[in-house]
């Protein structure tokens, strides 16, 4: 996807991945999909509303 590229090569991968959103979103199916699998990497992907991002970088509200 950084080239460019044709993205088929993304379906066709020897790796399994494990997505909340189409395979669930609890722990338990996190574990079911994952243990005795060998090592995992996670990626986790916030998306703040603007104001929640204002609290957490200056540590408090603004009106």
């Amino acid at each position: 996807w950084i080239d460019k590229k044709n993205g088929n090569y993304l379906r066709n991968t020897h790796y399994n991945f494990y997505r909340s959103s189409s395979d669930g979103n609890t722990i338990a199916k996190f574990h079911e999909k994952t243990d005795n699998k060998g090592a995992n990497i996670v990626l986790i992907v916030l998306y703040f509303h603007l104001k929640i991002t204002k609290i957490l970088i200056q540590g408090r509200l603004e009106e």
